[in-house]
């Protein structure tokens, strides 16, 4: 017999004359209480609230049916079984609908009565996975709602209609609305939806059954301006969509971010791009990390044609070992150096070039390569020249 039942009080006026019930029942269980009266067999329910009772139903002072009527009263859920030779079929319809689980004539069959036990036990079994699986859904509702509420994105469930089935509070703090959203009302009839084009992409969506992402810039109620993405996905249940989750986030610091560094590295590059000199830097394995115009002007290529490549893609083999060369030293040496040297433009023309190498930083990397501004002092070194030889001429 399972023993998912483990304990019992058995109710009988005479125990002496069932001892070897008593035996068997000890057998049976893991604790077995016993009461010869209604009294005696409500105490002993209160105080050990047992897994079942087995009762009599000729008992002295008051009847069995008293006695269920009371245990009832105290757990509606007690689980009662009746032992008894009272077959009148009133009394036994009156027990059954009191709520015993089964009715047992004496003699005490032992076979039927496990049986009963059984039936019992394979019920509350059910019953336990049940309550377990409803704990499990419970918890994991309850883990899904603290989820949903704190999550730092706006999170909304709609169906095709437009209603909302769900929707958390961050959703109203990144639309910058008063308006909270009550499950059945229709995104088509808030404003703010409308406004930050979260309807458009909705009905994108559900044209396409796919994932729709959009980003739009919006002016609230308040008048900030903020940036908004939307992902939009479908979602399928039991082979069709019926709802769509859609992810809102600000995007607002981002947007800002992106700005602020498109707009230094705008500023950095017009300042190189003004500047006659070459500039270029390069990591420590000497690939090009960007030039200004003048550099890319110089060896006929476009800015974009020159990042990621290396010297020797660019120049001669006696120009790259001498890049090399100066490379190396810097990195070495980790201080700048100064050197002089020609340069072949596009056009194969031969320039005299100054050259201010330096090493290459960044804060969170440390060093990173190499900074290099070359003047074209071909002019300088041609009047110097036409100097000297006038000087020695005249």
């Amino acid at each position: 017999m399972n023993q998912a039942i483990s304990s019992i009080v058995f109710v009988e006026k005479d125990l002496d004359s069932v001892k070897s019930i008593l035996e068997f029942l000890s057998t049976k269980f893991k604790a077995v209480y016993t009461a010869c009266n209604a009294q005696e067999a409500l105490s002993a329910y209160k105080k050990h609230q047992p897994s079942i009772v087995l009762t009599n139903l000729e008992l002295p002072n008051t009847d069995g049916l008293s006695l269920i009527e009371q245990i009832k009263k105290q757990d509606a859920h007690a689980r009662i079984i009746v032992y008894s030779s009272v077959t009148d079929a009133s009394t036994i319809v009156k027990t059954l609908e009191l709520g015993v689980v089964g009715y047992l004539f004496k003699p005490f069959n032992k076979n039927k009565f496990e049986q009963l036990i059984d039936k019992i036990n394979t019920e509350l079994a059910s019953q336990h996975q049940k309550v377990e699986k409803e704990k499990e859904r419970i918890n994991h509702e309850q883990q899904y709602r603290s989820l949903f509420e704190t999550a730092p994105i706006g999170i909304v469930i709609i169906n095709k209609a437009g209603q909302i089935i769900d929707a958390n509070k961050q959703l109203i703090k990144i639309l910058r609305t008063d308006n909270h959203f009550i499950k059945g009302d229709n995104i088509f009839e808030f404003t703010p939806f409308i406004r930050s084009g979260f309807t458009a992409a909705f009905m994108l969506s559900i044209e396409k059954n796919a994932v729709i992402t959009r980003q739009y810039e919006i002016i609230t109620k308040q008048r900030d301006r903020i940036h908004i993405s939307y992902q939009i996905a479908p979602i399928v249940v039991q082979g069709q969509t019926t709802i769509y989750q859609a992810i809102v986030e600000d995007i607002s610091m981002r947007k800002e971010a992106e700005y602020q560094i498109n707009y230094q590295k705008s500023l950095l590059d017009s300042v190189l791009n003004n500047i006659p000199d070459l500039i270029s830097y390069k990591d420590s394995e000497g690939k090009y990390l960007g030039v200004n115009k003048a550099f890319a002007e110089f060896v006929g290529k476009k800015a974009s044609e020159i990042n990621g490549k290396m010297a020797q893609d660019i120049f001669n083999e006696a120009t790259v070992e001498h890049f090399i060369k100066n490379d190396n030293r810097t990195l070495e040496n980790k201080r700048k150096s100064k050197y002089k040297g020609h340069l072949k433009n596009k056009d194969g023309q031969n320039s005299y070039f100054e050259t201010i190498k330096a090493p290459f930083y960044i804060n969170q990397k440390g060093l990173l390569g190499t900074l290099a501004v070359s003047r074209d002092i071909t002019a300088n070194i041609s009047h110097i020249n036409a100097l000297k030889y006038s000087e020695e001429r005249y």
